[in-house]
């Protein structure tokens, strides 16, 4: 009696531990599509200026990202940034009828990006997702030029390097022009998550040309979806 008691006991667990066994295990949560960020940072960038020492000027920068992964790894971003006004006092120096003559402008320079970069984003299902990435710069740069009204010292003379500077007037000009000009680009930084959805983002990015003519570093805040 003892052992007929104890089978039906052990098959009754065994049944009733069957279904348990064959259930489903739980599944992971799918990755993010997509995702948005917002940003802001700092630029420093080469302007097209005639002086030669002083090439590299520094700005704010802030922008927003949409991407879109492919898979756990792969993402497509589509970017856009404004970067704040750059003014720049310029000393020159130019030929005219009685000699060379140095003087002042005051340029001003103010840009949008458009980028479109291919990201590679490191781990997966963890709360730091380091990544690194290639892309394309699109800048719409809009330049003016003002020459304030002002009174140059002229020195030499057409075959006379010599002689006593003299003062001459300038009259002020003003020039507008603007130009669209591509820039390809390496980025990376990390992706550090506050919750499941929520993210913050730091980048590092240098656009390149005849050398590195631009550098960045922002800082964000994103949400997948």
């Amino acid at each position: 009696m003892y052992l007929r008691h104890t089978f039906v006991a052990v098959a009754m667990a065994a049944i009733t531990a069957t279904p348990s066994l064959a259930q489903t295990p739980a599944a992971m949560p799918a990755a993010p599509a997509n995702e948005v960020t917002v940003s802001i940072g700092w630029v420093g960038a080469k302007y097209p200026v005639p002086e030669t020492y002083n090439l590299w000027h520094q700005s704010l920068l802030s922008g927003a990202v949409f991407g879109h992964y492919w898979n756990a790894h792969l993402k497509t971003e589509v970017a856009a940034a404004w970067v704040s006004r750059v003014n720049v006092d310029s000393f020159e120096s130019a030929p005219i009828a009685d000699g060379t003559a140095f003087f002042r402008n005051v340029y001003r320079f103010q840009e949008t990006k458009a980028s479109l970069a291919q990201i590679y984003q490191f781990g997966e299902n963890a709360w730091v997702h380091p990544y690194v990435g290639v892309g394309l710069d699109v800048n719409y740069l809009r330049t003016s030029e003002e020459r304030p009204a002002q009174v140059v010292s002229v020195f030499g003379s057409p075959g006379s390097p010599g002689g006593t500077p003299r003062s001459v007037p300038l009259a002020a000009i003003s020039e507008r022009d603007t130009a669209v000009r591509a820039r390809p680009f390496v980025n990376g930084g990390f992706k550090l998550y506050a919750s499941d959805n929520v993210f913050f983002k730091t980048e590092w990015k240098l656009g390149l040309g005849e050398g590195v003519q631009l550098a960045v570093w922002k800082i964000g805040f994103g949400v997948d979806f």
